[in-house]
């Protein structure tokens, strides 16, 4: 919103309508403070964590900028975090199963560097934070990846705003270690450890690219690896508009808007036309504007393709520099799923029920397995198990598992089950059981069940619908 609004783009109607959608997100924030504390954890229960706290801060910082909120969350936050704190500056992880954990200090300088980057970027600048960024200079060197290293230059950048020896140094680093296709016009960086919040493989280094992006373009260095870093973020965009997972979403969109702010789109005015095997697409795109440069414009060319290989075209009149990405979707029967599986994937899901034939108000047991195959263990794992239409759920099957901790939490719709099992372990699959009931005659099939890693949701795995029959 606050970037509708310095680019003259707010209209009132836009603007209660994203205050609706920013209260609604206040809200829910809300519920993960840990009562009594100060903190913040997954699900709002004891004890907090320190990474979800300075998360939070974050968040809040942001929100701030543009909606009211009560300060004194924020405030709450950081007096928790001050309390958490090393008498070296430092901050300690206070997670398991973290790839943090294998660095040197066991994991302290990206935890102190992603805690200090908050609480900078939210205005803190007293003894706490002084010690922290001195805890960040002095063991810079430790700095090899660069996850790591993008987390000390917004940490150092935030502070001292790009004017320092060590922003200089930090920035050298991360642009020794980028990665650049002249081919393709981009640049990145990968990461060999997890994300924040236990991202791996695409969506950590997606990660790692806006982080460092994001200071560069707030220290004002190597614009034209800016750009180049841009592009690779813009055309990594999935089919549903976000990054892939919640984290890298976030972390994309906060550097895209900083990228706004800080470049002119004053030249990007002109026309580009599509063609697609050589015809030309009638309803395309509007005209560039300066004040339509920076929205996205989509067109459908669904009725311009062929069975086989297709052609597109785009052709550019005037002075347009846009981004563009061709998104398709595709149906493969369940029958050919299994010839294009992966023979070893990182999770699988297995979903049985005693009795598939039954009489109304009849109860069917459901038998789940997931099991995960990865050598590293795996954090924040989501369940989505499908309920046969007809049928609702036992709940207090459901509450059972919370409290025997079987899962952390559940939640229930219409058409499925969402687990949230938290933690995973190759060799020590989870096993669960619990009851629906059948309401009225029907003949269908149970929606598929998914299982996937939140933060990583390209690894994930499905079952195959299976039909029942009530009379």
């Amino acid at each position: 919103m606050g970037y509708l609004k310095e680019t003259g783009q707010l209209t009132p109607e836009k603007q209660m309508e994203i205050e609706q959608k920013i209260n609604v997100s206040y809200q829910r924030l809300l519920t993960f403070e840990v009562s009594g504390t100060g903190g913040f954890d997954w699900y709002g229960q004891p004890p907090a964590k320190v990474i979800l706290s300075a998360y939070g801060i974050l968040l809040l910082s942001d929100m701030k900028k543009v909606y009211e909120i009560d300060s004194g969350v924020i405030d709450r936050a950081y007096g928790f975090l001050r309390s958490k704190q090393n008498s070296d500056g430092s901050w300690s992880l206070d997670r398991d199963m973290h790839t943090w954990r294998q660095l040197s200090s066991n994991g302290r300088l990206p935890v102190t560097a992603y805690v200090t980057w908050a609480l900078a970027e939210a205005g803190y600048r007293d003894s706490a934070v002084g010690g922290a960024i001195n805890y960040i200079k002095r063991h810079l060197s430790e700095a090899k990846d660069p996850y790591v290293q993008a987390l000390c230059a917004n940490a150092l950048i935030a502070y001292y705003g790009g004017n320092s020896p060590a922003c200089s140094d930090i920035l050298a680093k991360l642009k020794g270690g980028i990665r650049i296709s002249e081919k393709e016009k981009v640049s990145y960086w990968d990461t060999t450890i997890q994300g924040v919040t236990y991202s791996s493989g695409e969506s950590a280094d997606l990660e790692a690219t806006a982080l460092a992006t994001y200071a560069f373009i707030k220290a004002r260095y190597e614009p034209s690896l800016v750009e180049k870093s841009l592009h690779y973020i813009t055309r990594a965009k999935d089919s549903y508009g976000g990054w892939h997972s919640t984290q890298a979403t976030l972390l994309c969109i906060k550097t895209l808007l900083e990228a706004a702010k800080s470049f002119s789109s004053a030249k990007n005015k002109g026309i580009v036309t599509s063609y697609i095997n050589g015809i030309k697409v009638e309803s395309g795109f509007e005209e560039f504007t300066e004040k339509n440069s920076d929205a996205m414009q989509q067109i459908n060319i669904s009725a311009y393709l062929r069975e086989g290989e297709n052609e597109v075209r785009l052709e550019m009149e005037g002075e347009v520099n846009v981004a563009y990405q061709i998104v398709g979707r595709y149906y493969i029967p369940w029958s050919e799923l299994s010839e294009l599986s992966e023979k070893s994937p990182p999770l699988t899901i297995d979903v049985s029920y005693n009795k598939t034939k039954l009489r109304t108000d009849d109860t069917v047991t459901a038998s789940v397995r997931i099991r995960y195959n990865e050598a590293m263990p795996t954090f924040m794992v989501i369940a989505d198990l499908g309920i046969p239409p007809g049928f609702s759920v036992e709940a207090a099957d459901l509450e059972r598992l919370v409290s025997d901790h079987i899962i952390d939490k559940y939640a229930i719709t219409g058409r499925q089950i969402t687990l949230y099992i938290g933690a995973l372990e190759r060799g020590k699959d989870v096993k669960m059981d619990y009851r629906l009931k059948a309401r009225y005659p029907i003949k269908a099939k149970a929606p598929s069940s998914t299982v996937y890693e939140y933060y990583s949701p390209d690894k994930s795995a499905s079952t195959k619908p299976i039909e029942f029959q009530v009379e």
